[in-house]
């Protein structure tokens, strides 16, 4: 699969999901604006930060979940189990490139996951739980694909993915030191903690 096929697929299946994301929006707006505010009564503001980020990342699971298990149909031969370092052994010594570029996809597949969990969630700051969580991911991706036969059990794809959502949390201390370098030149001493933990991680 080439990258062309791959861009022209995550574009189908982003805009699939910025469809389902907005219906799903427009259902909690009308609940919280109109039930919870209006006949409820209720008090608790919301944060327009965390909607958007919610509605960030559920289109980025679509798109994940839709490339690994929604576009794929049962095979009758896809009940294999692939040992660790398969996929490399067939890039570096046949020379196969389609190897490289399988490898290439499940390290780039989930960095956006390992920026966009600490991004949300400030417990999610902290690179055993970008490990445990990345690996968690897709342990139940290769599980389901092997179960439903929808693809083959890859202990590369496993690590491919938690190294590249390990590298996405990566991006993202190196996008909270850059903004920390920024803040704390054109912020006054003992303004720049607290603004700078709201730009960094939603509350």
């Amino acid at each position: 699969m080439n990258i062309s096929t791959v861009l022209s697929l995550a574009f189908s299946f982003a805009s699939v999901g910025i469809l389902i994301v907005m219906t799903l929006l427009s259902l909690f707006l009308f609940g919280y604006f109109v039930i919870y505010r209006k006949w409820m009564k209720g008090q608790k503001k919301l944060s327009g930060r965390r909607v958007a980020w919610w509605c960030v990342f559920f289109c980025y699971c679509f798109i994940v979940l839709s490339a690994t298990l929604f576009m794929r149909y049962p095979k009758a031969k896809n009940d294999q189990v692939y040992p660790l370092f398969y996929s490399y052994y067939e890039s570096l010594i046949l020379g196969d490139m389609g190897s490289w570029r399988n490898i290439l996809y499940n390290y780039a597949m989930f960095m956006p996951l390992g920026f966009l969990l600490p991004l949300g969630w400030k417990k999610m700051q902290s690179s055993r739980w970008i490990l445990f969580t990345g690996f968690l991911c897709s342990l139940l991706i290769e599980c389901t694909q092997l179960l439903t036969r929808r693809g083959m059990f890859e202990a590369d794809d496993l690590l491919g993915n938690t190294l590249g959502a390990l590298l996405g949390f990566g991006l993202f201390l190196l996008l909270r030191k850059l903004i920390k370098s920024v803040q704390k030149k054109s912020s006054p001493v003992g303004k720049t903690s607290r603004s700078k933990t709201k730009i960094i991680a939603f509350p």
